[in-house]
């Protein structure tokens, strides 16, 4: 065989396997589209996860036979007279109208100080002596007065002893005018010599609160010695808020707490109201007497003070009615169905063991004064 017809002939077999393949699958692609499919079903979508949410209800059902009345008690809400409060922050000072200077009423040297800052005086106790040329001729004066009308009596003319009188007496007003009192002129005229020095009393009853002078120092008429201030009575500084100024009046109560003074509460009256707003701030200040007769309060003390503004009715339930959650307040309500229900409330603190409803009752309801917060519990397990 020629080579010619050798390669004729060896791509013959290659040919025939490939017109077979090319058959084979044409078959088998026939037979996949055209097999019968099996049934398929429908299947109920996979359960999810149930997500917990709150009822807008809020509500609970009693166990059977109702709630064990050890733990859990209702009352009816009822409404009382309740005052309405605006809260003012400020500070304590002394009074103006009980603080006093202990002055000279001669020129002369400071030799004494008998108080200093923060001694305690009584009103006529002695707190400084003053050496002075004019009180020492001032009681010359006298003496020589008083000498003139002994011997003037002797001689009955009575014109003459009329003015000797007159005269002595102006010598002791004068003495008093410079400061010294009817127990120092009757030493004068015991004595008969002038004294050395004129003590400064007290004018009033209280606490030395500045020290205007040193000893040794001089002074002229009229400089201050010291300052006292009487701390029985104090002055509240307030200041209001021009939203809240024309609800202000003379006379009104205020309660004030501070805590330097934990569980301690003060009375005070609002005693003057600024003319005019503060232009730099926008309050108006005000100035209350507050009564300190323990001694407990503090000038320069920061307080927090409530003023009472008017008095309304207003529903008022026990603390332990209420229920806090996420800085909210709650309460229970019986609905007298085997059912409790939780409802939000505003409140405003009245004292220690109640609060007022400003709004989320209406009156009348059977509110869970003890247990509040178990019932609530099982509220929140029910919604879970």
């Amino acid at each position: 065989m020629t080579n010619g017809a050798i390669k004729k002939t060896a791509w013959l077999p290659l040919l025939v396997l490939f017109v077979l393949g090319g058959a084979a699958g044409v078959a088998a692609t026939w037979y996949y589209v055209n097999q019968p499919k099996p049934e398929t079903r429908e299947t109920a979508p996979t359960p999810q996860p149930r997500i917990s949410g709150r009822s807008p209800d809020e509500l609970v059902s009693a166990p059977p036979g109702g709630f064990d009345p050890a733990y859990v008690k209702t009352a009816v809400v009822t409404s009382a007279d309740v005052p309405e409060i605006l809260p003012i922050s400020g500070k304590l000072g002394f009074s103006a109208e009980r603080t006093h200077q202990a002055s000279a009423r001669v020129a002369g040297r400071v030799d004494r100080i008998y108080a200093f800052e923060g001694r305690s005086v009584a009103a006529g106790q002695p707190v400084a002596e003053i050496f002075s040329a004019d009180f020492i001729s001032a009681q010359q004066e006298y003496l020589l007065a008083r000498g003139t009308l002994r011997n003037i009596k002797a001689s009955n003319i009575k014109d003459l002893v009329e003015d000797a009188e007159a005269t002595l007496q102006a010598a002791r007003q004068k003495l008093r005018i410079i400061g010294a009192s009817d127990a120092d002129v009757n030493k004068l005229d015991s004595a008969g010599t002038p004294q050395q020095y004129l003590t400064v009393k007290a004018p009033i009853g209280g606490v030395v609160v500045k020290r205007n002078i040193d000893p040794g120092q001089y002074l002229n008429y009229g400089d201050s010695v010291l300052t006292i201030s009487d701390p029985s009575q104090l002055w509240f500084f307030g200041n209001i808020y021009e939203q809240d100024y024309a609800r202000v009046r003379i006379g009104q109560k205020l309660q004030l707490e501070s805590p330097a003074l934990p569980d301690k509460t003060f009375s005070g009256t609002v005693d003057f109201i600024a003319p005019g707003v503060d232009p730099a701030t926008h309050v108006l200040a005000i100035r209350c007497n507050v009564p300190n007769v323990n001694g407990q309060l503090r000038p320069e003390l920061f307080v927090n003070a409530r003023l009472l503004i008017a008095s309304k009715r207003a529903l008022v339930l026990p603390k332990s009615a209420l229920v806090q959650r996420n800085d909210a307040a709650y309460v229970i309500v019986d609905l007298k169905d085997g059912r409790y229900q939780r409802l939000r409330v505003t409140t405003v603190p009245l004292d220690d063991s109640r609060v007022a409803i400003t709004s989320g009752l209406k009156g009348g309801e059977a509110i869970v004064i003890e247990g509040a917060v178990l019932v609530s519990h099982l509220i929140d397990l029910e919604q879970s």
